[in-house]
């Protein structure tokens, strides 16, 4: 926490900045977590590697490939493609908690889980593919 100094907010406007702070925060949460309630470890793990790593590469895959396709408007706008990444990771991530905490539906928050998490993956595809491929998506308000 100390060294990536996450209590600075990201400094640059851009949906894109917000989703990497959020993510990093998942990582001294998730390690919370399991200090503090040891018993539902699952819950922790989900919220370091679902919240942390996974939203993290993703956000940071769009953030070097923005970059290097010289689109500064992807990483200073609100790009939709973003926006669902980090809202369908947010959802996937409540339903892998919701796992432990309510065993009875396991298999239906797991089916959220996967479907968040998988949808999550199209939406950076469909941001990125474009700017992998060298096409011109339309420009981000």
């Amino acid at each position: 926490m100390w060294g990536a100094q996450l209590w600075k907010r990201p400094t640059q406007p851009g949906l894109n900045r917000w989703v990497v702070f959020a993510a990093a925060w998942c990582l001294p949460l998730g390690y919370t977590l399991l200090m503090l309630w040891p018993e539902q470890r699952s819950a922790g793990r989900h919220v370091i590697f679902l919240g942390g790593f996974g939203l993290l590469a993703m956000a940071i895959g769009q953030h070097v490939i923005a970059a290097h396709a010289g689109r500064g408007d992807w990483l200073t706008g609100w790009p939709r493609a973003t926006g669902g990444l980090a809202g369908l990771t947010a959802l996937a991530l409540g339903a892998r908690v919701a796992m432990q905490l309510d065993p009875a539906r396991y298999l239906e928050w797991m089916t959220v889980a996967a479907l968040a998490f998988v949808a999550a993956g199209a939406c950076w595809l469909w941001g990125m593919a474009p700017l992998l491929l060298g096409l011109a998506p339309a420009r981000v308000r």
